[in-house]
C-alpha cells in the first residue's frame, strides 16, 4: 500500500468517525428540543447530555486527524472550519438546555419537599432526585484489539471485535468496516484490501477474514508444535519459569478452548504425524474428514500404505548423503629426490601440502559427463581421452573429482581404487608413462626402485596442484 493510499484511507476513516460523533451530538440536541414540549423526556435527555463531552472529544480528535491527512495529501485547502463551529454551537445549546432542566427539576423537587413537610406525618423524599441530578460514573474507553495474522491470536481478536464493534446496533456497517480496517495489520489487511468500503461489504470482509484465519485444526497443530519446540532450560531462575508458564499456560488454555473431542488422541496424532514423509502426510489429509484426527486413524492409514507399497513392489531406499568434506592436509615424510626412469626428478614433498581434492556433490546426484555433458561417465568419454594429461588433471580439479576414481562424493585419500599401471594413488587416465609400456612387478631391487619413482612422478602434478 502506497503512502497516498494510506493517507486517503486515514482521511476517510477520520471523516466517518467525525461525522458519527457530530450525529450523536445532533441527536442529543433534538432530544432536548422534544423535552421542552414533553416533560417525560427530560430524564432521558439529562442522562444523554452527560455523555456529550465524550462525543465532542471524539469529534475534535478525528477532525484533527482528517486535517493532518489532508495536509499530507496537499488538499488542506478543501478543509472547512464551518462544521466544527456548527457542532460547537450545538454542544453549547445542549449544555444550556441541560442546565435549564436541572434548575427546573431542583426547584420542583424543593417545592414538593416543602409541601410534603407541611402534611402531618409526612417525611417522604423523592427517590428519583439522586437518579436525575447525580451524573453517572464514566468508565475508561476499551481499546480495540489488533490482529497480526497469527492463528493463535485470532480467537481473542474475533471475540473482542465482535463484542466491541460487530454487536453494536447503533453503528452502521460502513463504520464497522472502518473500525475493522483500523484493527488489521499488514498481513490480514491484504485479505480485505480489494473490498470496497460500503454499507453492504462489511459482512463480506468479515467473512473473508473468518475463512482465512478461523481454522481450529491448524491452530491446534500450531499450539502443539510450539510446546514441542519450546526452549529447554538448564538453569533455574524466575525469568525462566515465568517464560515457561507463559508458553504452556497460554497454549494449553487455547487448546482447551477449542473443545477438541479427544484431546489426548489428537496430541498423540500431532506428535506422530511430524515423523512421516510429506508425501504420506498429503495422502492422509486427502482422505481425512475429521476436524481433529486421532492417532488411531493415522496408524491405520500407515498400515494400509505399507500394504499398498509392498503389493506394488515399491521399496524406495534413499542414499545417505554425507556432509561436505573438509580439506585435510597430510604431512608426508621428506625424501631425497632421485632421478626416475624418464630422467626427471620427483618433486619434494612440502609439509602441509594438500594431497587430495574434494567434491561437494552428493552421491548419485548426476551421472553426466563433466567434459561434454553427455549421458556417459567421464572415463568413457572419447573427448576426455583425447586431452593431454595436464588437461585431464585440470578438468578433474575444476569439477572437484577424486583423482583416483573420478568420483564426486569422497576424498582421494579415502578412495580404495588405485592406478592399474603402477598401482599408484591416481586414475590410470592420469598416469604419466612416456614409454606407454606396462612394467610388471619385479623382485629386482633396481627395477622396484625405478617403478616406485615412476609412480611418484605420475602423482607429482596432483601434489603440486592447489585446491580451489
Amino acid at each position: 500500500m502506497g503512502d497516498k493510499e494510506r493517507l486517503m484511507r486515514n482521511k476517510q476513516r477520520a471523516a466517518v468517525k467525525r461525522d458519527a460523533a457530530a450525529s450523536h451530538i445532533e441527536s442529543i440536541y433534538a432530544l432536548g428540543l422534544s423535552a421542552s414540549t414533553d416533560s417525560s423526556v427530560i430524564p432521558k435527555f439529562l442522562i444523554a447530555s452527560e455523555d456529550i463531552q465524550n462525543h465532542w472529544e471524539t469529534f475534535t480528535l478525528e477532525n484533527d486527524t482528517m486535517l493532518e491527512a489532508m495536509i499530507e495529501l496537499g488538499t488542506h485547502g478543501e478543509f472547512s472550519n464551518n462544521v466544527e463551529l456548527e457542532v460547537r454551537n450545538t454542544l453549547l445549546d445542549v449544555k444550556a438546555l441541560a442546565n435549564k432542566f436541572r434548575s427546573s427539576s431542583d426547584a420542583g423537587v424543593a417545592a414538593s419537599v416543602t409541601s410534603n413537610n407541611d402534611k402531618p406525618g409526612s417525611d417522604i423524599v423523592n427517590d428519583n432526585v439522586d437518579t436525575v441530578s447525580n451524573p453517572t460514573a464514566q468508565l475508561p474507553k476499551i481499546p480495540l484489539p489488533t490482529f497480526d495474522g497469527r492463528l493463535q491470536n485470532w480467537p481473542d481478536f474475533r471475540d473482542r471485535l465482535t463484542t466491541l464493534v460487530g454487536n453494536r446496533t447503533h453503528l452502521s456497517n460502513r463504520e464497522k468496516f472502518y473500525y475493522l480496517l483500523g484493527c488489521l495489520q499488514s498481513g490480514p489487511s491484504d485479505v480485505v484490501k480489494g473490498i470496497t468500503v460500503s454499507e453492504s461489504t462489511y459482512e463480506l470482509a468479515w467473512s473473508a477474514l473468518v475463512q482465512r484465519y478461523d481454522k481450529p485444526r491448524q491452530l491446534a497443530t500450531t499450539l502443539v508444535n510450539e510446546m514441542l519446540n519450546a526452549q529447554i532450560n538448564h538453569q533455574e531462575s524466575p525469568a525462566v519459569l515465568i517464560n515457561f508458564l507463559n508458553t504452556f499456560c497460554e497454549n494449553i488454555a487455547l487448546l482447551q478452548s477449542l473443545n477438541i473431542p479427544d484431546l489426548g488422541s489428537f496430541l498423540l496424532f500431532a506428535i506422530s504425524v511430524r515423523c512421516l514423509p510429506s508425501t504420506t502426510r498429503r495422502l492422509f489429509e486427502q482422505g481425512n474428514t475429521a476436524d481433529f484426527p486421532t492417532v488411531d486413524s493415522l496408524l491405520y492409514f500407515a498400515k494400509d500404505r505399507v500394504e499398498v507399497l509392498e503389493n506394488s513392489g515399491s521399496s524406495l531406499i534413499q542414499a545417505t548423503v554425507k556432509p561436505q568434506a573438509k580439506l585435510v592436509f597430510n604431512k608426508p615424510k621428506h625424501t631425497n629426490s632421485k632421478p626416475n626412469q624418464s630422467g626427471s626428478k620427483a618433486p619434494r614433498s612440502h609439509q602441509g601440502s594438500p594431497v587430495a581434492l574434494f567434491a561437494n556433490k552428493p552421491a548419485g546426484e548426476s551421472h553426466r559427463c563433466e567434459q561434454c555433458n553427455g549421458s556417459h561417465s567421464l572415463t568413457s568419454c572419447s573427448t576426455f581421452k583425447d586431452l593431454s594429461i595436464d588437461d585431464r588433471y585440470a578438468l578433474a580439479s575444476k569439477h572437484r573429482l577424486c583423482m583416483v576414481c573420478f568420483g564426486s562424493n569422497h576424498w582421494a585419500n579415502k578412495c580404495k581404487s588405485s592406478c592399474s599401471v603402477f598401482h599408484g594413488r591416481h586414475h590410470q587416465l592420469l598416469h604419466r608413462d612416456n614409454s606407454h609400456a606396462k612394467i610388471p612387478p619385479s623382485k629386482d631391487p633396481v627395477a622396484s626402485y625405478i617403478g616406485t619413482q615412476h609412480s611418484r612422478s605420475c602423482w607429482a602434478p596432483l601434489q603440486s596442484m592447489s585446491v580451489m
